[in-house]
């Protein structure tokens, strides 16, 4: 009866859930199913009326309406770059976002107007990413550019197991085609395109010169994991130290997210609250909560600027900003509802952020901490309350994100919880807020910021000294296969049940049970292979002529051919995102044979990449020397 009542009055408390539930499905449908304006044509009336019979319905339009913000031009108005594809071409365009900073060299976003075959200017539409061998340190957001000599290329997903979508993730964006250039002999600017705000091109332009700035004088890879914190420019942060955050669960402090974005909003919150309540006439007077909300929001709104205004960071700061809004509000009594209406804002401005891990990641870790408030209510009262309110919401966080980390990386860190407890204060209240600060001293003088940009990159030397630390503990994180179905459903009960033992008695006696019956599933699978007697070969896409071959041996050994190809417009993407990932979805962490087909320095790098992340157990080669500084022997 209890549950039936429940259930009936959901929609009324929580009124932004069915809508958001409509236009959800409506994205989903035109990412899995297509023809987008013909559902459009036939949802947009049937619902229409459906909604009229039975106005309970009426979250049913916003299917419709989901399809209609995710859906693409209905025609072309010109000739689309993509025909150019092939052809070696000059390209004129302006850089519509920030360049993005890698390891090695750029990458640029370019919205293009004019190919140029042979000398002549054809009117062309389209955007394309070009990647430079050498850093473009001179362009930034709305400049105007000419790219010299560039083969344009369809851009391609690797058809193996667990990889990524590299093809729709950039067609999610409108971008069709990719190519590559030495550097700056390839691209002559014009400078900034007067269709471009001056004000954005400004701060870009000063965000690449705070980032030039600690990337010359400081030492890497404190200073590329400062400006990933401080300007999001997150590409030059090294593949293994990328990878020694991953493993202890913290990977999700390298980029901007609703986690920073929130970090600042809370300092800020309570600075403006405590100093609003110095005032005995402001206290008497106004509710000072609203007013520190009010103010809030343009710290928010300067630390996404200084980001660059990267969808990650203006996801989150629409996220936080609708909560701001509803304490102005008065209407922060119900918090899910608030979460709803943040992902429902989120949506409408940019549908395919439904299929992005930050914006899953985020909402899940927010939903996951609101769950565990209702049921184990945090306080804050002395300083063992606060300390088991750390204590909740980060179990809480990573509790649900689990799921999700498991899908896309193989990878349980098991030192998760302690590592996020000790580091993501030290990161949130220190780091992120200093880094705020030095940029705004920055644009003072660089002398001013300096101090701040040293005390900093101290702190940051001791968070990357406490990951060492957390991998030199066994088995700190262990790989797994993806969850199955059974596996989900068990954890889902799980999660359910430790929230229902708060109040249910009875309750927390079948958790063990189910707990065991979670695990059991989830490494069955492993282990039925393990002890299979089946030899299994998968020949890897590694996109060219040159495979890399993975068997899986009767009785559980395994045979690696080939470890990746370190190609300079590449460099070691082949070995961490296509065989990396492959290995990491099919559950495994030791490589008991490494053969090497050649010793050149593709294969080396390649295989430097598996060492450093697999147990080899053994390596043969092609009989060639194995000198020099690859591997540092």
């Amino acid at each position: 009866m209890r549950m039936t009542k429940a259930l009936r009055e959901f929609p009324a408390r929580y009124r932004i859930i069915p809508p958001l539930i409509g236009l959800t499905a409506g994205i989903l449908l035109n990412e899995y199913i297509g023809n987008t304006w013909l559902l459009i044509s036939i949802t947009a009336p049937l619902f229409g009326i459906i909604s009229l019979l039975r106005p309970r319905l009426r979250f049913l339009l916003f299917i419709p309406i989901g399809l209609l913000f995710a859906a693409g031009p209905f025609y072309s108005r010109g000739t689309s770059v993509t025909s150019f594809e092939g052809t070696k071409i000059d390209l004129e365009g302006t850089v519509y976002r920030s360049p993005e900073k890698r390891e090695s060299g750029s990458r640029l976003f370019l919205d293009t107007q004019y190919a140029i075959p042979g000398g002549k200017s054809i009117p062309v539409e389209g955007k394309v990413m070009v990647s430079t061998a050498e850093d473009t340190p001179g362009l930034s957001y709305g400049d105007r550019i000419r790219v010299i000599g560039i083969k344009l290329k369809p851009i391609t997903s690797f058809r193996n197991p667990g990889a990524f979508d590299v093809k729709k993730y950039y067609e999610r964006q409108g971008i069709y085609a990719t190519g590559f250039v030495e550097g700056d002999e390839n691209i002559i600017s014009f400078g900034r395109d007067e269709s471009y705000n001056p004000v954005l091109y400004s701060l870009d332009r000063l965000r690449l010169r705070y980032g030039s700035f600690v990337r010359t004088n400081f030492p890497s890879p404190e200073s590329e994991i400062l400006n990933a914190l401080t300007i999001g420019e997150d590409g030059g942060i090294p593949p293994g130290v990328r990878a020694d955050f991953s493993k202890t669960g913290v990977a999700h402090v390298l980029s901007i997210s609703g986690l920073h974005v929130g970090a600042i909003a809370v300092v800020f919150f309570f600075l403006i609250k405590w100093l609003l309540k110095r005032s005995e006439y402001l206290m008497l007077r106004f509710r000072v909560v609203r007013i520190a909300a009010a103010l809030t929001v343009p710290p928010l709104f300067l630390y996404t600027a200084v980001a660059g205004f990267s969808t990650p960071a203006v996801r989150a700061f629409i996220m936080i900003s609708v909560f701001l809004l509803a304490i102005m509000a008065g209407r922060n009594e119900n918090k899910l509802n608030t979460l709803g209406v943040a992902a429902f804002v989120i949506l409408l401005w940019h549908p395919w952020s439904l299929f992005e891990l930050s914006f899953q990641l985020s909402f899940a870790a927010v939903f996951g901490i609101l769950l565990a408030h209702k049921f184990y209510p945090f306080r804050f009262g002395t300083l063992k309350d606060k300390a088991m309110t750390l204590v909740k919401t980060t179990c809480a966080a990573t509790f649900v994100t689990l799921p999700l980390l498991v899908g896309s990386f193989g990878i349980i860190p098991l030192v998760s919880i302690p590592a996020n407890m000790i580091l993501v204060p030290l990161v949130e209240l220190i780091i992120v807020p200093l880094g705020l600060l030095s940029f705004l001293a920055f644009t003072v003088s660089e002398y001013v910021a300096a101090p701040l940009i040293n005390v900093n990159i101290h702190f940051i030397r001791m968070m990357v000294f406490g990951i060492g630390l957390f991998l030199e503990i066994p088995y700190s994180s262990v790989s797994i296969p993806p969850l199955s179905a059974l596996s989900l459903l068990l954890f889902l009960a799980l999660g359910v049940s430790v929230l229902l033992s708060a109040g249910v008695n009875r309750v927390k006696y079948i958790l063990p049970a189910i707990a065991l019956a979670f695990l059991v599933s989830a490494v069955y699978p492993a282990i039925r292979e393990a002890g299979g007697h089946r030899l299994t070969a998968s020949f890897l896409d590694t996109g060219g002529n040159r495979t890399v071959v993975f068997f899986e041996l009767p009785g559980g050994g395994n045979v690696l051919i080939d470890g990746g190809y370190s190609n300079l417009d590449r460099k070691g993407y082949i070995e961490r995102n296509v065989v990396g990932r492959f290995l990491l979805h099919s559950g495994v962490n030791r490589i008991d044979t490494l053969i090497l087909t050649s010793a050149d320095k593709d294969h080396l790098s390649g295989a430097e990449y598996i060492l450093q992340n697999f147990d080899v157990g053994r390596i043969f080669t092609n009989g060639d020397k194995l000198g020099g500084g690859l591997w540092g022997i």
